[in-house]
């Protein structure tokens, strides 16, 4: 069965048949002997129109679950597995840094005791130099002081010698005087034995003093 429609004439909108007025100019269909249209052609018209909205709303829901199943199914796993990625690196960064702080540490820990150790080897090389410098400073002042002993005792014996000879020239000059001869005269021969064994008693003193062999 058609669907009868009223043409206005005013602006040849179509309008229902029950309508009084058009729809969009609003003049009076009923005054201005509007004309009648058959509908049979505009119901297949409308029923082409009720397919391809019905076929639009298939295609949207279509879409929708083809949008629904491309989230859910390919972005939402491959946003999942992007962030276990992130995750992973992020961890495997933390990772490296605490494995290249706790090597830093352990080479600062042990240049730390290297050089601990070089400068407890520095410091006993220093003392063992200071204590051999010590050691010739002091075998230096003993061998100076016993050549200043030895030195002086060569001084005292030979100043000794010499007094003991001197003493005997004297005594000897002097007889020589009392008995009127001249100096280094020849004293008869008690008198000379008795002045010799002075001199060479005064002399065996000095050596015994002043030995430099003691």
């Amino acid at each position: 069965m058609g669907i009868e429609f009223l043409v206005c004439n005013s602006c040849g909108s179509r309008n229902s048949s029950v309508r009084m007025a058009c729809l969009n100019c609003g003049t009076n269909l009923r005054d201005s002997n509007a004309s009648v249209l058959d509908g049979s052609i505009q119901a297949s018209e409308v029923g082409n129109l009720a397919t391809v909205t019905k076929w639009i709303l298939i295609l949207s829901v279509v879409l929708r679950a083809v949008s629904l199943f491309y989230h859910y199914v390919i972005t939402v796993p491959k946003l999942e597995r992007v962030k276990i990625e992130v995750e992973r690196q992020e961890k495997l960064e933390k990772e490296s840094k605490l494995k290249a702080e706790e090597a830093a540490a352990e080479k600062a820990r042990a240049d730390a005791a290297w050089l601990e150790k070089e400068e407890a080897r520095k410091k006993r090389e220093t003392e063992q130099a200071q204590a051999q410098i010590d050691k010739e400073l002091r075998a230096a002042n003993e061998r100076r002081s016993e050549y200043e002993k030895t030195r002086n005792l060569q001084l005292f014996l030979t100043n000794c010698l010499k007094s003991a000879d001197k003493t005997h020239s004297e005594i000897w000059e002097r007889h020589c005087s009392l008995l009127g001869r001249p100096k280094g005269c020849l004293l008869p021969n008690p008198v000379a034995s008795h002045y010799e064994l002075g001199r060479r008693q005064s002399r065996d003193e000095c050596y015994a003093r002043f030995n430099t062999f003691k």
